[in-house]
């Protein structure tokens, strides 16, 4: 009795894992791929029309036999429908490039279907050749379709060029279109050629030859003067697309940008500045525009930037800020717009409008207070950057004072020397800043220069700082030593006192030390006189 019951126990239990093994399986409409596989021999076309479309979304390299075998189907629909999923598979499926050549001799819609699964499993010898013979079927989608998938090939297409350049003078302005976008995938040197059909075409395939030579990129630099020349004679939206176009060909372009962005059009100057602005974020070429701006348009170029600066997304304004700067005091009218950018969260774009202000220089007054705000809470690198920008403003700083006395007393060095030079370069204002600056100029022996360069120029009013200045002189630094001559010269008469100190510091071994001493007593004894 129990030999009788192990085979039935054991018949169950492989029933059970096989059962298992169907459910752990993927599917599709709620049927597994097993079954979906089943289906592919059912009588009725419907169920083997879903079966051959599943398998496109369930299958792998195994699957692609009963793919084939789906491909010789007698209805078109379901052979249309196993290219497609031989297509889905992609490079799985290169097997079957064969079978879907041959089924080239099919109808138009199989064999379109064939093509564009040959593009979607990639690029081989056979699959090329058969495209190259498929361009001159009389079928003119089917010339559409062997093009667009020799120009996915890329250059791995290489070789179909000549036979491509035949389209261009197809009768069909679809597979024209296409056959333009194509030679600009495969082969950056048709650009000549592509461009040539800028003067002699019009709408559609007009744009597609300047979609090509922007995909082209740099490579497409011969053909700048001819997008420039359709500029000037073309709709809004075409304009547009050429300018986009010139911005990818990159700096080559960039002179016919800026001319556009200034002397073009009235409608396309703001979309141009934004276009070149977003051409300057890049590091590569940004300084062939800031040179070109500056060189050819000087403050001219200044309303350009500032129109990218208001229009732009924060990568765009944070370019425009940048080439303001190199525009520098010429970018003067730019400072309200600044101004409003400094408002911005985004720390980059904040940074590079500080950086412009500070460029400006003293026509950006009107921005102290906000510099300040931002010197009182930003981050460490704004904060350290607002130092800098106040003092390139200068005396127009004098607002500032208080705040950069107040960051005298930070911890970081950086801030503390930076705020240092801020205070010497607003010059008298800053003299209520002095007893401070004695203070740090005696405990700061490293970079006791840069304190002391501060106080120098402050002028008269750091007259108290005369013996603090004295003890520089002794400074094992021969630069130090310098910069302390230089500060009691700029202090003047009120430095008397320093008269014995600087006619030792003749007798100094470092040249700049004995000529800073020498140019110092002159000017403390003429004044005195």
């Amino acid at each position: 009795m129990k030999k009788a019951i192990l085979p039935i126990l054991l018949a169950l239990s492989i029933g059970a894992y096989s059962i298992r093994e169907v459910f752990r399986q993927p599917t599709y409409k709620e049927l597994t791929k097993t079954q979906w596989k089943d289906a592919l021999s059912h009588e009725a076309d419907i169920w083997r029309l879903h079966a051959t479309e599943a398998l496109g979304i369930l299958g792998d390299s195994g699957d692609v036999p009963d793919l084939v075998r789906m491909l010789e189907d007698i209805r078109d629909a379901i052979a249309i429908q196993a290219a497609r999923s031989l297509g889905k598979l992609g490079a799985q499926a290169s097997t079957a490039e064969p079978e879907l050549i041959r089924a080239f001799a099919r109808s138009s819609a199989v064999r379109c279907a064939s093509i564009l699964a040959l593009g979607e499993i990639g690029p081989s010898g056979q699959s090329i050749e058969a495209l190259r013979r498929a361009l001159i079927e009389k079928d003119s989608e089917t010339r559409k379709r062997a093009v667009q998938m020799l120009g996915r090939f890329g250059a791995d297409a290489i070789e179909a060029i000549p036979e491509l350049k035949k389209c261009i003078d197809d009768p069909v302005p679809a597979v024209r279109e296409e056959t333009i976008k194509s030679l600009g995938r495969i082969d950056p040197s048709t650009v000549p050629f592509i461009a040539k059909s800028l003067g002699q075409s019009s709408g559609p395939i007009a744009a597609a030859a300047i979609e090509a030579l922007g995909n082209a990129g740099r490579a497409a630099h011969k053909a700048v003067p001819a997008l420039v020349k359709m500029l000037g004679q073309s709709d809004p939206a075409t304009s547009r697309s050429i300018i986009d176009t010139l911005t990818r060909i990159g700096p080559a372009a960039f002179p016919a940008l800026i001319e556009a962005s200034i002397d073009g059009k009235a409608d396309l100057r703001c979309f141009t500045a934004f276009t070149l602005a977003r051409s300057m974020n890049a590091k590569e070429g940004m300084g062939d525009v800031v040179d070109t701006l500056y060189s050819k348009f000087g403050e001219r170029a200044a309303p350009t930037l500032v129109t990218a600066l208001t229009i732009g997304n924060q990568d765009v304004r944070t370019a425009a800020a940048r080439a303001l700067s190199e525009l520098g005091p010429k970018a003067s009218n730019a400072v309200p717009v600044l101004i409003d950018a400094l408002k911005s969260d985004d720390e980059r774009l904040q940074l590079a409008v500080i950086v412009a202000l500070g460029q400006i220089g003293k026509t950006s007054e009107p921005a102290v207070p906000d510099l300040c705000r931002i010197l009182a809470d930003g981050t460490p690198s704004s904060r350290m950057e607002v130092l800098n920008a106040l003092e390139k403003i200068g005396p127009a700083a004098h607002q500032a004072v208080s705040a950069l006395m107040a960051t005298l007393a930070e911890e970081d060095e950086s801030l503390r020397l930076g705020a240092a030079a801020a205070l010497g370069s607003i010059g008298s204002p800053s003299a209520p800043a002095v007893p401070t600056l004695i203070r740090i100029l005696k405990s700061e022996s490293r970079r006791a220069w840069e304190v002391a360069d501060a106080i120098g120029l402050i002028g008269p009013e750091a007259s108290a700082a005369v013996p603090a200045l004295i003890d520089v002189l002794q400074d094992k630094s021969e630069f130090a030593r310098s910069i302390g001559a230089e500060a009691l010269g700029r202090i003047g008469p009120a430095a008397a006192q320093a008269i014995p100190h600087l006619e030792e510091a003749l007798k100094d071994s470092d040249d700049r030390v004995r000529s800073q001493a020498s140019q110092a007593l002159e000017k403390i004894k003429k004044k005195k006189r």
